[in-house]
């Protein structure tokens, strides 16, 4: 299974705790993928790939990985006798908290390596377990294959629907 990253073609409200509601807007670079199991112990994590080169030099750019910070949401529907643990086609999305990242590494990729720079060339989601409700013990236990970061004006659009 896998991930795709896009930008929300336009503003996606959703339902969170207490009848409140919370609104992603238009815009927003997303992670997008799906996931099997109970949304109550499973939580996604998106690895970046980045690539850094030192400025002047002409040696090999040293990549390295780093876990990005943002929100999951986990959605699916709910089965008819409404036990959540038996989902088989769930649909995640991720947002990262830092979305300027994604307009500075889709910027001239020269201008960052010569100012030394970090760019963001490629992620990967990955599906953690925890042992209860509360997240102790997570352990990872897929992932996907790791898909470039496009340019941000060339990022699909992606679409949300109630």
């Amino acid at each position: 299974e896998g991930a795709s990253i896009g930008v929300l073609e336009r503003d996606y409200t959703y339902a969170i705790d207490g009848g409140q509601t919370e609104t992603i807007p238009a815009g927003t670079v997303v992670v997008t993928g799906s996931y099997r199991g109970d949304p109550l112990y499973n939580s996604v994590r998106v690895a970046a790939q980045m690539q850094t080169m030192k400025p002047g030099s002409s040696e090999a750019p040293v990549v390295t990985k780093q876990t990005l910070s943002g929100e999951t949401l986990l959605f699916a529907e709910i089965p008819k006798d409404g036990q959540v643990s038996t989902i088989s086609d769930g649909f995640f999305l991720f947002i990262p908290e830092n979305q300027e990242a994604f307009c500075q590494v889709n910027e001239d990729h020269g201008d960052n390596h010569a100012a030394g720079n970090s760019v963001m060339i490629a992620l990967q989601a990955q599906m953690w377990r925890a042992e209860t409700v509360d997240g102790d013990n997570p352990r990872m236990t897929s992932d996907t294959l790791a898909i470039s970061v496009p340019r941000y004006d060339s990022m699909p659009g992606i679409i949300l629907e109630q």
